[in-house]
């Protein structure tokens, strides 16, 4: 089921003290691409990490750029601000890309490693460069989790097309 208006019982659901119920409430919100429901989604996103990952898979444009705000907003928590660069990702929409590539710029390897992923997954060159770049400094210092973190970015760079670092990192031709 998609393309359904939201029933005000799907919206009541959503809010329900058992997260089984959330967790299904919201991805059929997300499914329903009723604009109330999208938009129950967004107001919730503070408070509820359901709201960023169905809004992820909503494919809706209205998702966009309130998930980009999200993830510039330091004083949200780190692991909601990764998943929502995974939903922008998921999104597909260029508006996304610039804000994603200034997540490179911060020293916090979940971030780095989902909006690296989401960089991939959008597939815009201007990311590669910036994820040269993040790659540089994160082999390059003793940062928490740094290999992780390189993994998830080289992996990016090889789904933009950009296999030459992978080839100098590794010593062997990429396919």
């Amino acid at each position: 089921m998609s393309d359904f208006p939201a029933p005000p019982e799907l919206l009541a659901a959503f809010t329900d003290a058992d997260s089984t119920v959330r967790l299904h409430a919201s991805s059929a919100l997300a499914r329903s691409h009723d604009p109330k429901a999208i938009d129950a989604l967004i107001a919730a996103m503070p408070a509820d990490r359901l709201a960023v990952d169905a809004l992820g898979e909503s494919r809706s444009p209205r998702a966009v750029s309130p998930l980009i705000a999200f993830v510039q907003n330091a004083a949200n928590k780190t692991e909601d601000r990764a998943a929502a660069a995974t939903s922008l990702g998921k999104l597909g929409d260029p508006r996304a890309v610039e804000p994603l590539i200034a997540s490179l710029n911060e020293d916090n390897g979940a971030i780095t490693m989902q909006a690296s992923s989401a960089l991939g997954y959008l597939k815009d060159k201007r990311a590669v460069e910036p994820l040269k770049q993040a790659y540089a400094r994160w082999n390059s210092r003793p940062y928490e989790n740094a290999g992780s973190v390189t993994v998830f970015i080289l992996a990016a760079l090889q789904q933009l097309g950009s296999t030459e670092l992978m080839r100098r990192v590794t010593g062997s031709p990429v396919k």
